[in-house]
């Protein structure tokens, strides 16, 4: 043999030698890349599904979304997205068809509308679910319809994200000018756009988690900005019943007894003056409701509804994401002790002010006018579009001189007040003034026929 096809025979050798080394050496390394290639293609197809599923029960309804939670089409969205109206044509995109669906309920302090489509039975439904199993850190989905870019033929967008925090406390119930609040929200990183208001965040494994319809916004801004809040499903699920009962209706609130006022305590500058656990009672007044019920100044009250209360926040959390009426029991820690203290929770009242579109959906000025020494009225500011008042053909510039036989010249609060708390479903009488061409005024009589409260 040449000294060539030695060498030949040698290289070939080394090469192969080589060959397997090296194969030996990155076979653990193809190995995890199968093994990594195989965990992505089985989220791919998991995603897929979980998509596929949540898709099913998403409806469609106005410039908003919605989710259906029942075969025979019960539906549930934001009551902002339906407020203008009581009748909605709605798509449920796993049904195909469009229907009419009609408002049988709002919670409209909580931010929540349910409807009820027309004969419907068989269609795709998501149940909503149990919130005492989840934690921050679950992969969720939210679906939306952000920017109409679906609109009435398309199908719905779906938002990957993480539930970042739950029992967040958001808005002020007690300021006037605003129409809701969420007391015990789920905040999510998913993208939530205008037009995603009412749809449903959804966990992978298909659970029904709740509604979004706030995001956090800065600057102007109204758009995703990677904070956005969904009302719970456990909230919805205690309002649920009620809501099917309103026939249209309101639902409300309740709230801590007249009288308690709660420490919303701060940072303490010292480890030692941190406070323990708990909303501490500052003040209790004497014979007021929360005197009654068995409150005391410097109580700390510990838990509410069997939930550990950690501050002045959560318990009006987990106090005011109930119905009035229900009975919920506290855990107090007094003088060393615990003590337990139940009572029916009263009715959150929101003050309404004579420049808010309130119960009558108008807007009113702040002081009555005197149109001759006989007669004065209130003038309407504006009309809310398709509510009570534009229904019964009131107008922006009308003077309203009574309402269910009030005079307006005594404080708004207390008309409305009185609205609030009628029984029954008969219209309210309005009578007033409404300007002519000659600059005189013609007699105005009108029947605004108002949902009940319930």
């Amino acid at each position: 043999m040449s000294a060539q096809a030695k060498y030949t025979k040698h290289a070939r050798a080394v090469a192969i030698g080589l060959w397997l080394v090296l194969a030996a050496v990155s076979q653990p390394r193809l190995c995890r890349a199968e093994t990594a290639l195989e965990d992505a293609l089985r989220m791919q197809r998991e995603l897929r599904e979980a998509v596929a599923r949540a898709n099913a029960p998403f409806v469609f309804v106005g410039g908003g979304s919605g989710v259906c939670i029942s075969a025979d089409g019960y539906v549930l969205t934001n009551n902002h997205v339906v407020a203008r109206h009581t009748r909605w044509m709605v798509r449920v995109y796993g049904w195909g068809k469009l229907a009419m669906a009609e408002v049988v309920g709002r919670d409209a302090q909580g931010d929540v509308a349910l409807l009820k489509i027309e004969e419907a039975k068989g269609l795709p439904f998501a149940p909503l679910a149990d919130l005492k199993t989840f934690q921050a850190g679950r992969r969720v989905l939210a679906l939306g319809d952000p920017f109409k870019l679906g609109d009435m033929d398309g199908a719905p967008s779906a938002s990957l994200g993480t539930l970042c925090a739950l029992h967040r406390y958001l808005g002020d119930p007690k300021n006037p000018g605003q129409k809701s609040f969420y007391a015990d929200a789920l905040q999510t990183d998913a993208a939530v756009n205008p037009g995603s208001s009412g749809g449903p965040l959804f966990a992978l494994d298909g659970a029904l988690l709740g509604l979004t319809g706030q995001i956090m916004a800065r600057y102007g801004g109204k758009a995703n900005s990677g904070i956005a809040y969904a009302v719970p499903a456990d909230q919805i699920l205690r309002f649920l019943p009620l809501l099917k009962a309103a026939r249209g209706g309101n639902v409300c609130h309740g709230d801590l007894p007249a009288g308690l006022k709660l420490a919303f305590e701060g940072p303490a500058e010292n480890p030692e003056d941190c406070p323990v656990a708990g909303a501490g009672v500052d003040a209790c007044e004497r014979g007021s409701a929360a005197w009654e019920a068995g409150f005391r100044s410097g109580d700390r009250i510990v838990t509410a509804a069997g939930e550990p209360v950690l501050g002045a926040y959560r318990l009006l959390g987990i106090v005011q994401s109930r119905p009035q009426d229900c009975v919920v029991a506290f855990e107090i820690a007094r003088d060393g002790k615990r003590l337990e203290l139940s009572l029916r929770l009263p009715r959150l009242e929101r003050p309404v002010i004579p420049g808010a579109l309130g119960l009558l959906g108008m807007q009113l000025a702040e002081d009555a006018v005197a149109v001759s020494d006989h007669a004065h009225g209130r003038r309407v500011e504006a009309v809310e579009a398709g509510g009570p008042a534009e229904r019964a053909g009131i107008r922006a510039g009308d003077l309203l001189a009574e309402v269910d036989g009030l005079d307006v010249a005594r404080p708004w609060a207390e008309i409305a007040r009185a609205l609030a708390s009628r029984h029954g479903d008969a219209p309210v009488a309005i009578k007033g003034l409404r300007p002519d061409e000659h600059g005189g005024y013609k007699v105005l009589e009108a029947r605004v026929a108002l949902p009940a409260q319930r």
